[in-house]
């Protein structure tokens, strides 16, 4: 699919594929600063920095779509590699290391089980709606689809920065609200280490 966009953004089949490479192969090297930065930076950071870059990344795509040309999808390429380096280097690690701190023990599995549950079902809407709008016989966006992707990584900054707590320095986390707790548990619960949002 990745191959099949730059084709669509204008890049030969060959270079085309050169970049997807590219673009994976990034993968290792992110993990592998991921596991080492992982322990030595706070989580919430990681996630800002992440979704900061991809916000970026995305805006500059938008650009380029917009201004067109016979060398924007290398500019676009260019960016989809620094979108992968920004998620594999800081989301990705990040968010089940998160996923799995924020919660008590006894909820820690519904957590999972329903962050993963979201994630699927916003893969399937995606992986719906990106060949539309970068085919030229759907919705013929190319590459100002960025500017959709700007908004909505836009929003997952901003909640970013107001909701999601630093998690790296508390054993165990409650942060689910009193509504939730009564829907969900029996009894209440003491809550341990309450975090703050800077």
């Amino acid at each position: 699919m990745l191959t099949l966009s730059l084709q669509n953004a204008g890049m030969a089949q060959t270079m085309a594929f050169n970049y997807s490479m590219a673009i994976q192969s990034t993968n290792i090297l992110a993990t592998g600063t991921a596991v080492y930065l992982m322990g030595r930076l706070n989580r919430r950071t990681f996630y800002l920095f992440g979704t900061t870059t991809i916000c970026v990344a995305q805006v500059v795509i938008g650009v380029l779509g917009v201004v067109g040309g016979k060398n924007v999808a290398a500019g676009i390429a260019g960016m989809m590699i620094v979108i992968n380096l920004g998620f594999k280097l800081s989301l990705g690690p990040a968010c089940y290391t998160m996923i799995s701190e924020m919660p008590n023990s006894r909820l820690r599995a519904y957590t999972i089980v329903l962050a993963r549950g979201s994630y699927i079902l916003v893969s399937v809407v995606t992986s719906q709606i990106i060949p539309r709008q970068l085919s030229a016989q759907a919705w013929n966006w190319g590459g100002k689809a960025g500017f959709f992707w700007f908004g909505i990584c836009f929003f997952a900054l901003l909640y970013t920065f107001f909701r999601i707590p630093e998690t790296r320095v508390c054993q165990s986390c409650f942060l689910l609200s009193p509504l939730a707790q009564k829907l969900i548990l029996p009894e209440p619960i003491v809550l341990g280490t309450r975090l703050s949002v800077p």
